[in-house]
């Protein structure tokens, strides 16, 4: 569980499945959300967990066992008995836009460093940033993170707009947006990893030392995003239906 390990962290929140809950058997209507108090029953943390060899004290992600804990009668459930896997969505959409802007101000700082660092190191007689393999890598680390921006911009605006037509109702999100979302997803975290690396060639044995530069650290969280609120594989698929279901409809 994320921030598991914080000392402040007083309660969690428990995705469980209920098989009872949605009597039409609807695929996402057996979720539920609950608050647990941290200090309930047979909830007990195990241990914290590293990432990439490190750990994120205080927030730290820790395994966490549950062993027949009992769940408050009243104020545990979080927007109602079956509706756990809409609660969830409806946080998940923005985040991972948020997750993708982050990570694009990640690989523009990544690029700010590369370049200071080829115009500082010369080898064979002048800056590395005038070599032409540095400045073909620089030009597509650009495009790519000018693409990935402009994709999250749109993905943002169609979410904006969505919200705005629902007006409170509960999420429901259009094939347009699902696409993009999960286009953005794939694309972003890709092309903000591949500044990263680029920038760590650049820096030679100081970028991938934790001792040396921020580079490594930077990798690592990049490429759990790659995980993190649904792997590739998981929106590459979703990707793939939407677009199978388009072409079919002009069969």
């Amino acid at each position: 569980i994320t921030g598991a390990m914080h000392p402040k962290c007083e309660v969690c929140l428990f995705l469980g499945r209920e098989a009872s809950s949605s009597p039409q058997g609807a695929q996402h209507g057996n979720h539920t959300i609950v608050v647990l108090p941290m200090k309930s029953q047979g909830l007990r943390v195990v241990r914290p967990l590293d990432v990439f060899g490190t750990q994120d004290p205080p927030h730290g992600h820790a395994e966490v066992h549950f062993d027949s804990v009992a769940v408050p009668a009243k104020g545990s459930v979080i927007f109602g008995r079956g509706r756990g896997f809409e609660v969830a969505q409806s946080r998940l959409g923005p985040g991972r836009l948020h997750h993708c802007a982050r990570a694009i101000g990640v690989a523009e700082r990544a690029l700010e460093m590369a370049f200071a660092r080829a115009a500082s190191r010369v080898a064979f007689g002048a800056p590395i940033a005038r070599k032409g393999g540095f400045l073909r890598d620089l030009a597509l680390r650009r495009t790519e993170l000018d693409q990935s921006r402009l994709l999250v911009h749109a993905a943002a605006e169609m979410l904006d707009e969505e919200e705005a037509k629902r007006g409170g109702a509960p999420p429901t999100r259009s094939r347009r947006v699902r696409m993009c979302l999960a286009q953005a997803k794939v694309v972003v975290p890709r092309a903000c990893l591949a500044a990263v690396d680029f920038a760590m060639q650049v820096h030679g044995a100081a970028g991938v030392s934790m001792q040396e530069t921020v580079l490594p650290h930077l990798w690592a969280a990049l490429r759990t995003l790659r995980i993190a609120d649904g792997p590739d594989d998981v929106h590459l698929g979703t990707i793939s239906k939407l677009e199978a279901r388009t072409q079919l409809s002009k069969l």
